[in-house]
């Protein structure tokens, strides 16, 4: 069945469990379901987390002994990033239809 301009779209399945399924986590506001979310998401990247604090980089950021050159690269690298991360960002806000969350 084709889905006409007036039925919303099915939601995707989602790979974080509902709010209701995290421990503490309120569902009466937004702000409620974020720290739901973030509960989760700090419990399941933290393995991750933990291998980025110990590679060199930043043992060697943290330290002080970071090589200029490769800093220098790091700070190329990191503003071409951010370029493209703020064009993503404008596309998401002017496409946006509820202001509220934009801002």
């Amino acid at each position: 069945k084709m889905e006409d301009a007036t039925t919303k779209p099915k939601r995707a399945a989602s790979i974080m469990p509902h709010r209701h399924e995290v421990e503490g986590a309120e569902t009466s506001t937004l702000s409620m379901d974020l720290v739901g979310f973030t509960k989760v998401a700090t419990k399941t990247i933290k393995p991750i987390y933990t291998k980025i604090l110990e590679m060199k980089f930043i043992e060697e950021l943290l330290a002080g002994s970071l090589d200029r050159d490769i800093m220098a690269r790091y700070l190329v690298q990191d503003s071409l990033y951010l370029k493209q991360y703020a064009k993503v960002l404008a596309l998401i806000a002017a496409k946006s239809d509820d202001r509220k969350y934009v801002c």
